[in-house]
């Protein structure tokens, strides 16, 4: 045993270094054979330091299906700081745990976004005091701010209301969730109060319901994660399609 992934097996292991009793044992080479969960297989091949035929210590892989990693393990599993390179042109650097992405951590993607901040189990640390970084009660300068620092993210209208000192903006953005969509953001006497996002998916990409399942799955974990929501006290949180 190498180390231990739910994501696939290994097929057929070379190693070059030491053994005690059978097992990889100190810094050595590896190449092997891998099969992901879709059955396609692929090679790696990097050095590692081993205890008692585990990963244990650092260790550099390089996999033909252009993965890479660079980090810390402990009983074959990723723990602690480390670099991974996914193939689709991410690159996530920072804390690992149990092979997830956990702790403190920067994720770039292939088009340039860049998330820097907390992550839990594999996933982003949603906050949810705010709306896509914004927190709530920002001044509309604090939410400038914020959206001039997300890429491909351009003002589309703004409109503000003297007599009752309300203000809305809406954005534009390329890769919301992965696909385009609208931001509209909401103020009273110059705070956030309000954030909706209307995503532009084609009708021939998926159906109404596929839509309103993804949301209603996206609602009920934040639910097991932060307790039930009160639209009473601002916690709510609505999905429709037009």
């Amino acid at each position: 045993m190498l180390w231990s992934s739910d994501s696939y097996k290994i097929i057929s292991v070379n190693w070059d270094g030491d053994c005690v009793n059978g097992k990889a044992q100190g810094k050595g080479k590896i190449s092997l054979i891998l099969q992901d969960n879709k059955g396609l297989g692929y090679k790696g091949s990097g050095v590692g330091e081993f205890d008692n035929g585990y990963l244990n210590g650092h260790a550099v892989m390089n996999f033909s299906n252009g993965d890479s990693f660079n980090a810390d393990f402990k009983n074959g599993l990723m723990n602690g700081n480390g670099m991974y390179k996914f193939s689709d042109g991410g690159t996530y650097e920072g804390e690992f745990k149990n092979n997830k992405l956990n702790g403190q951590g920067t994720y770039t993607w292939a088009d340039g976004r860049i998330y820097k901040g907390e992550w839990l189990n594999g996933f982003i640390a949603r906050d949810l005091n705010g709306f896509i970084g914004i927190q709530w009660g920002s001044s509309i300068k604090e939410m400038k701010d914020v959206i001039k620092n997300r890429p491909n993210t351009n003002l589309m209208h703004e409109w503000e209301d003297d007599s009752d000192k309300t203000s809305t903006y809406i954005y534009h953005t390329t890769n919301f969730s992965g696909k385009g969509a609208n931001l509209f953001l909401y103020f009273i006497d110059n705070k956030f109060y309000c954030g909706t996002a209307l995503i532009n998916i084609s009708t021939n990409e998926t159906t109404q319901n596929d839509i309103m399942d993804y949301f209603s799955n996206l609602r009920d974990s934040i639910t097991q994660k932060y307790g039930p929501y009160d639209y009473c006290t601002g916690k709510d949180f609505d999905t429709f399609c037009i």
